[in-house]
């Protein structure tokens, strides 16, 4: 690998991860106003989630407009392990920290 492709790949992980700062943003403050007659708890599981999974969709929809097999089987597995990670780790880090 060269400096040059190393540097380009940086380059494309560092825009994208903008444009997904700015969408999330964007997305948490519409879906605000959406949710803005709800009660918090509703809001949250209902709206603000989608908000939460938008990297995960972005992640997976680049992969696939990529046209390359192996980075739209990587997608799926990007949309997996965030799943397992929502199933299994914040409901363990919940409980820790939960006290009595």
């Amino acid at each position: 690998m060269d400096l040059l492709t190393v540097l380009k790949g940086t380059l494309y992980v560092g825009i994208a991860s903008l444009i997904i700062m700015y969408l999330c943003n964007s997305l948490e403050q519409g879906l605000d106003f959406l949710g803005r007659n709800m009660s918090a708890g509703a809001k949250g599981a209902l709206l603000l989630a989608v908000a939460s999974s938008l990297p995960e969709i972005m992640v997976s929809l680049a992969f696939v407009f990529s046209g390359e097999p192996e980075l739209i089987l990587a997608g799926a597995f990007v949309t997996a392990g965030s799943a397992l990670f929502n199933i299994c780790l914040i409901p363990a880090l919940s409980i820790i920290y939960a006290g009595d």
